[in-house]
């Protein structure tokens, strides 16, 4: 008689799902920062805002409208499903380590994104599986999921030229690319007057970046969170250069776009948009979630590296929880 096998990956990510999804969706940590705002389109049903919302959003709100009448603890169990399970299936897919990256994202974007930015949460799930795409050259298939992760966050318009510089760049152009970035900044060139200058032929485009940027405010580039992130890329970079040839094209990949991460969060500094500046660092460093795994199983002793690179996702944790208070207070 053939015997049944667990997969011991799948029943654990299962499990961490059927619990998440109520966490999530019935607000049992408090009320986010931004419920009230979905609040306004839901129940007071705020239409000028609805206005400025991706298609997808509006869509599943008007699900939520027909199907369960306005319920607001079914929009977000709607989204809980939907963000949760679309990272679930990513590190079950493509994780060298799947359960090492449900601890890494526990840590991290369930707060983060699933908690609190749920759009942004769905989106960014989706560029997880757009990955592997992006490191084949399947360029049809990367664009067809980069318009639907669009189509839940702005954000993932930046994933367009992601694709093409990627692809082009050596990874050597990405050990310096943020370094370049801090060395922009500090000049203080002002960047925002030329890009403005670029785009208010099209006025389009022109009220999309004002709309869309936030305030402006200073950025301290130099705060403790990032410089650890930093760190860590110039970590990660020191074993690739060590060990080069252990590391596949996907997982160089994962690397470049560690690095645009943190070259996007130098650039918008410059423009004192911080909304800009960290909405894209903390998107485009999703990609974490499948690299670290990677980079651990490059190490004989992979249990100490293990141990290690959860030791600094608990730190950002810490500051997710005391400065960025992702959880009410």
């Amino acid at each position: 008689m053939k015997r049944l096998s667990l997969d011991y990956n799948l029943l654990i990510l299962t499990c961490s799902f059927l619990i998440l999804v109520p966490l999530v969706g019935l607000r049992m940590f408090g009320l986010d920062a931004d419920y009230f705002n979905y609040y306004d389109l839901i129940i007071l049903k705020n239409k000028l805002d609805l206005i400025t919302k991706e298609l997808g959003f509006r869509v599943l709100l008007s699900f939520n409208n027909t199907v369960f009448n306005n319920s607001i603890d079914a929009f977000f169990l709607i989204f809980a499903v939907l963000g949760i399970s679309i990272k679930f299936y990513a590190f079950s897919k493509y994780s060298a380590l799947p359960l090492l990256s449900l601890v890494l994202y526990l840590f991290s974007y369930f707060l983060l994104h699933d908690y609190t930015q749920i759009r942004a949460g769905v989106s960014a799930g989706i560029f997880l599986l757009a990955v592997h795409d992006l490191s084949e050259g399947n360029r049809s298939a990367y664009l067809k999921k980069i318009v639907i992760a669009c189509l839940f966050h702005w954000t993932a318009l930046i994933l367009i030229p992601v694709y093409f510089i990627v692809r082009k760049f050596s990874i050597q152009f990405f050990l310096v690319l943020p370094f370049g970035g801090i060395a922009v900044y500090l000049s203080k060139i002002n960047i925002e007057s030329f890009l403005v200058k670029l785009i208010q032929d099209y006025p389009a485009l022109l009220f999309y970046y004002m709309s869309h940027s936030g305030h402006d405010s200073a950025i301290n580039i130099f705060n403790m969170i990032n410089l650890a992130f930093l760190g860590l890329f110039v970590g990660i970079y020191i074993i690739i250069f060590m060990e080069r040839e252990e590391f596949s094209k996907v997982e160089l990949d994962l690397f470049k776009i560690f690095s645009l991460s943190l070259f996007s969060f130098y650039f918008f500094a410059i423009l004192n948009k911080p909304v800009v500046a960290f909405r894209l660092f903390e998107y485009l460093n999703i990609v974490l979630l499948l690299l670290i795994p990677s980079v651990v199983l490059k190490f004989k002793q992979w249990y100490l590296a293990t141990i290690f690179f959860i030791a600094f996702f608990l730190v950002y944790f810490y500051h997710l929880i005391v400065n960025v208070q992702v959880i009410p207070q």
